[in-house]
C-alpha cells in the first residue's frame, strides 16, 4: 500500500496582492519581511512534497506499543508503536480514577484541635474532602471540696480538675493536722445500784478517748423490810416492802391493799360491827304484824340490803310483785333470810344487777322474777338443803337462768355436796349452773326435779339406790356428761332426761326401770351400746335418737312398746 497525500498550493496571487496593498501603505520594510516568509514557505512547501512522493512508494511496518505516557487519576494516558520509516501511531490510555481513602475524624479534646472525618486519593494524594477543623473543647471545671484538718488527720484545700481529661487545674495543699484538745473526765463514785468510773481523759474536739475511764462495780443496797399493814372493812392496807438504809431508795414498793369492806350477810359484816339496812323501800302491810316490799320508793342505793322490819317494825316476808321491775341502776341485792316468796316480776329487767344473795327462808320465786337480768353473775346462798326445796315456777324464774356462778357460804361451787336429809332436788334447783363440774347426791334423795342440772357442766354421776324418779330434762344438755350410774331403785327416766348429753359414752339402766321416756338419751352421741334390762316395757318416743356411735342394743324380754324413732 502507499502512502499517498494531497497537498494544496497557496495561490500566489493572492499573496502577491498582499505584498502589492504594503507597498501601496509605504512600509517597504515590512514587505521585505513578508517576502522572506514567503519563500520560507515555498521551500517547506516543495520539501514537503517530495517526501510524499517518496511515501507513496513505501509499504509501512510498525513495531510493538510502547506506553509513552501513563495514564494518571484525572489524564488519559498515552501507547504508540513506529515504523522504520519514522511514521508513528498513537492511542489513547484511559484514565484511572481516584481510589478513595478516608481520613479519620480526629476527636477535639480540652485543650487539642479536632478534625472532622475527609476523603483523599491513595495514588495521587489530591484532596477529595477536605477536614475541617474542630476548636478544642475546653476544660469542665470541677470543685474538689476541700477537707478540714481534725485532731489526728490531715485536710485540704479547695482544688479543681477537669471533669473530662483529669487535669488538675487548681492543686489541693495539704493541711497538717491541728492535735487533741484533752480535756479531764472526771471520776464518780460509785452508789448502791449504780457503778461509778474512774477518772479518764478526752479529746473535746473529736471526742476520742485518749485514757479510758473503768467502771468501779456499785456497793449495793443495805436492806430494811418495811412492814405489810393489813387492811380494814374501811382503811386500805399495805403489802411488805423493802428500801435501802443508805441511798432510802424503794427496793420493793409496797402496795395499796384496798380496803376490804364490809362483807355483808343479809347486811351484817362479818369482819366488824358494821350493820347495813336500805332506807327509804316501800312496803306494804299485810295486816298481821307482817309486810312485804312493794317497791323502791325514794332508796338511791345501788346495792339494795333489805331490812328484816319495815320503819313500822313490821317483819319483812316477801318481795312483792314487780317491787324493782327495771331498776336499770341496781347493782346488788341482800334478801334477809326472815323473806320466803319473791314475788312474780321483783326484779324483771334490772339489766345492771350482777349478784343476789337469797335468804334462807325463801320458798318460793316467781314467774319472771329474775327475767332480763342480763348482767347477773353471781348468786350468793348459805344452805343447800334448803336451796333444793325452793320452788321455782318455771326454770327461767331461777336466777341461775342468768347468773354463771353460785356460791355456798361465799365458796364458788365447782363441787357440790348436797348434804344428808334432803328428800328431793326441785325442779331447777341447780340449772345451768355453769361452773359446777361435781355433784354428790346422798342416799336420802329420793326424787331428782326436771331441769334440776340441766345445762351444768358435770364429767359424771352418781345416782345413788335412793332415788326413784328422774324427772324431764334433768340432766339435759350436760355436754360434758361422761358416765352416769343410775341406782337400783329407778323406776322411771324422764322425758329428755339426758338429752343432748354428747359426750355420754357409759350409761347402765338398772333392773328397776320400767319406763325409758321421750327423747331420754336424744342426741348422745357418744353411746356405743346399750343394754335394757327386762323390767322396761315401754321405750319412749326417740328415746335413743340420732345416737349416731350407737352400734349395739340389747332389749329385754318385756318391753311392748317402742315409740316411733326410738333408735
Amino acid at each position: 500500500m502507499h502512502c499517498v497525500k494531497k497537498v494544496d498550493l497557496f495561490d500566489f496571487r493572492k499573496i502577491m496582492c498582499y505584498n502589492i496593498i504594503i507597498n501601496a501603505d509605504g512600509h517597504k520594510r515590512e514587505s521585505e519581511k513578508v517576502m522572506k516568509k514567503i519563500l520560507i514557505f515555498l521551500t517547506l512547501a516543495v520539501a514537503i512534497l517530495l517526501c510524499l512522493s517518496a511515501c507513496s512508494r513505501h509499504e509501512h511496518s510498525f513495531g510493538e506499543w510502547e506506553i509513552t505516557k501513563n495514564p494518571t487519576c484525572t489524564e488519559d494516558g498515552i501507547k504508540a508503536r513506529f515504523c522504520d520509516c519514522g511514521e508513528q501511531q498513537n492511542v489513547s490510555i484511559p484514565l484511572k480514577g481516584h481510589t478513595k481513602v478516608v481520613l479519620e475524624a480526629i476527636e477535639a479534646t480540652c485543650t487539642t484541635e479536632g478534625k472532622t472525618e475527609g476523603e483523599k486519593c491513595s495514588d495521587c494524594g489530591e484532596i477529595l474532602l477536605a477536614q475541617e477543623k474542630i476548636d478544642a473543647l475546653g476544660h469542665k471545671e470541677v470543685v474538689d471540696a476541700g477537707t478540714d484538718a481534725t485532731c489526728t488527720q490531715n485536710g485540704l484545700t479547695e482544688g479543681k480538675h477537669c471533669s473530662v481529661c483529669n487535669e488538675i487545674i487548681v492543686a489541693q495543699t495539704v493541711i497538717d493536722a491541728k492535735g487533741h484538745t484533752i480535756v479531764t473526765d472526771v471520776a464518780v463514785a460509785p452508789t448502791c445500784t449504780e457503778t461509778g468510773l474512774t477518772e479518764g481523759k478526752h479529746c473535746s474536739v473529736c471526742d476520742t478517748i485518749l485514757v479510758e475511764q473503768n467502771v468501779v462495780p456499785a456497793t449495793g443496797h443495805t436492806e430494811v423490810i418495811d412492814e405489810a399493814v393489813a387492811p380494814t372493812c374501811t382503811e386500805t392496807g399495805l403489802t411488805e416492802g423493802k428500801h435501802c438504809s443508805d441511798c432510802s431508795i424503794i427496793i420493793l414498793e409496797q402496795k395499796t391493799i384496798a380496803a376490804s369492806g364490809h362483807f355483808l350477810v343479809n347486811g351484817n359484816c362479818e369482819n366488824c360491827d358494821y350493820i347495813y339496812r336500805s332506807e327509804g323501800l316501800e312496803y306494804t302491810s299485810n295486816g298481821d304484824g307482817n309486810c312485804y316490799v312493794s317497791g323502791i320508793g325514794s332508796c338511791k342505793d345501788t346495792d339494795i340490803v333489805i331490812p328484816e322490819t319495815s320503819p313500822n317494825n313490821e317483819r319483812v316476808v316477801a318481795i312483792g310483785e314487780d317491787a324493782f321491775y327495771r331498776c336499770s341502776n341496781l347493782n346488788s341485792v341482800v334478801i334477809p333470810d326472815c323473806v320466803t316468796t319473791i314475788g312474780e316480776r321483783a326484779f324483771y329487767d334490772c339489766d345492771s344487777l350482777s349478784s343476789v344473795v337469797i335468804g334462807d327462808s325463801v320458798t318460793t320465786i316467781g314467774d319472771d322474777a329474775f327475767s332480763y337480768c342480763s348482767n347477773l353473775t353471781d348468786v350468793y346462798i348459805s344452805d343447800v338443803a334448803k336451796w333444793c326445796t325452793i320452788k321455782f315456777v318455771n326454770h327461767s324464774s331461777n336466777p341461775l337462768y342468768y347468773a354463771s356462778n353460785l356460791y355456798v357460804n361465799n365458796v364458788l361451787a365447782t363441787e357440790l355436796v348436797i348434804p344428808d336429809g334432803v328428800t328431793a332436788i326441785g325442779n331447777s334447783a341447780f340449772y345451768d349452773c355453769n361452773k359446777l363440774s361435781s355433784v354428790v347426791i346422798p342416799d336420802s334423795v329420793t326424787t331428782i326435779g326436771n331441769y334440776a342440772f340441766a345445762y351444768c357442766p358435770l364429767s359424771s354421776v352418781v345416782i345413788p339406790d335412793s332415788v326413784t324418779t328422774i324427772g324431764n330434762s334433768a340432766f339435759s344438755s350436760c355436754s360434758s356428761l361422761n358416765s352416769v350410774v343410775i341406782g337400783d331403785s329407778v323406776t322411771a327416766i324422764g322425758n329428755s332426761a339426758f338429752y343432748g348429753c354428747s359426750s355420754l359414752s357409759s350409761v347402765v339402766i338398772p333392773d328397776s326401770v320400767t319406763t325409758i321416756g321421750n327423747c331420754a338419751f336424744y342426741y348422745c352421741g357418744g353411746l356405743t351400746s346399750v343394754v335394757i334390762p327386762d323390767s322396761v316395757t315401754t321405750i319412749g318416743y326417740k328415746a335413743f335418737y340420732n345416737c349416731y356411735n350407737l352400734s349395739s342394743v340389747v332389749i329385754g324380754d318385756s318391753v311392748t312398746t317402742i315409740g316411733d324413732w326410738a333408735f
